[in-house]
């Protein structure tokens, strides 16, 4: 081995070493706040990946897509979806991804964004009244929320993609009956 690629070879294995020490180090410190769009890289590589353009915001026809402010620190400008203002659609193009330049954004099949859970005691249900809209919400390929013998929805977190078409459909006047957790 020549000396020039003995260097070389030596310089991009301390890259790759520092770079997997950074990587758990940030994969502790920062885990996932927001609801990110489709395809999101987990949080410690999206924030690196990232490089807050707004490409993605913009690509959103929907309106689904906004910025973290920039009292955010790390995450300023990063992209998030607040499922209680607009869900996310899950639109078969995924603009979003389309766009994104850097890879922070990666079509994957299925992709989710989080995972809804069931706060039951807001739930209308619980309170006397009937209601299916977050079942009815839910996207017809995903179909992650179907209504029990007792007429309480039941959530299959497996097949839910975390949009948060139902969490946005909640009418309780008494708090959400559906949050969406970010994965």
């Amino acid at each position: 081995m020549k000396r020039r690629d003995f260097f070389r070879f030596g310089f991009d294995k301390s890259k790759e070493v520092v770079g997997e020490a950074v990587e758990t180090v940030l994969e502790y410190k920062y885990e996932r706040e927001f609801l990110r769009p489709p395809g999101a890289l987990p949080e410690s590589k999206f924030l690196l990946v990232c490089t807050r353009c707004g490409d993605c915001q913009d690509a959103c026809s929907y309106g689904a897509i906004h910025l973290v402010g920039l009292n955010g620190g790390v995450r300023a400008a990063t992209p998030f979806i607040d499922p209680y203002y607009k869900a996310c659609e899950y639109c078969e193009d995924m603009s979003c991804v389309k766009v994104c330049q850097p890879g922070a954004l990666q079509a994957e099949p299925n992709a989710k964004l989080g995972v809804a859970r069931l706060v039951q005691q807001h739930c209308l249900v619980a309170q006397g009244q009937y209601c299916d809209y977050c079942a009815r919400s839910c996207p017809p390929g995903v179909k992650a929320i179907k209504m029990n013998q007792q007429r309480f929805p039941e959530i299959d977190q497996e097949a839910c993609v975390g949009c948060g078409k139902c969490a946005y459909i909640c009418v309780s006047q008494t708090g959400k009956a559906i949050t969406i957790d970010p994965l």
